[in-house]
């Protein structure tokens, strides 16, 4: 009988602890209304990286890329995009397509991906474009690339 109030105050302590823990602040609680927020802000708007350069990788075998590093754009690999790519000797934009996975089509054509490929694992907040198929000879050259959010 004497362990009865120490029990009893245990008990009290315990449930107050739980009640104020699980009692969170809604304005700290990130929703995810924020996060379409912000994707409907860049809906529409076009951003255009001048002086970017081929990058060769090795990854299955030799390649190039263009790799954009920017978080506050490139945090969503389901993100509509409309990509554009200029080399710095033209001034004709040529589309990007998109990396789906699937097989790619026969000639020459430029890709993009914020998520991966099947060449390289992506790492989030970059947009990397690449040519099919590879072409180490595009090392150090100098392009453009416009992005415009859908």
């Amino acid at each position: 009988m004497k362990n009865l109030p120490k029990i009893s105050s245990f008990i009290v302590l315990v449930w107050l602890a739980v009640f104020i823990s699980c009692n969170k602040n809604p304005s700290s609680i990130v929703s995810p209304s924020s996060v379409s927020q912000t994707l409907n802000t860049l809906r529409g708007r076009e951003f255009e990286f001048n002086d970017l350069t081929w990058q060769v990788i090795h990854s299955p075998g030799p390649n190039v890329i263009v790799a954009i590093y920017r978080p506050d754009l490139f945090f969503n690999p389901f993100s509509s995009l409309e990509v554009r790519i200029r080399f710095d000797t033209s001034a004709i934009w040529l589309g990007v397509l998109r990396d789906t996975g699937s097989p790619y089509p026969a000639g020459f054509d430029f890709f993009y991906t914020t998520g991966g490929s099947d060449f390289f694992h992506a790492d989030s907040g970059h947009l990397y474009i690449f040519p099919i198929s590879g072409n180490p000879l595009f090392a150090g050259i100098r392009v453009s690339v416009r992005v415009r959010f859908i």
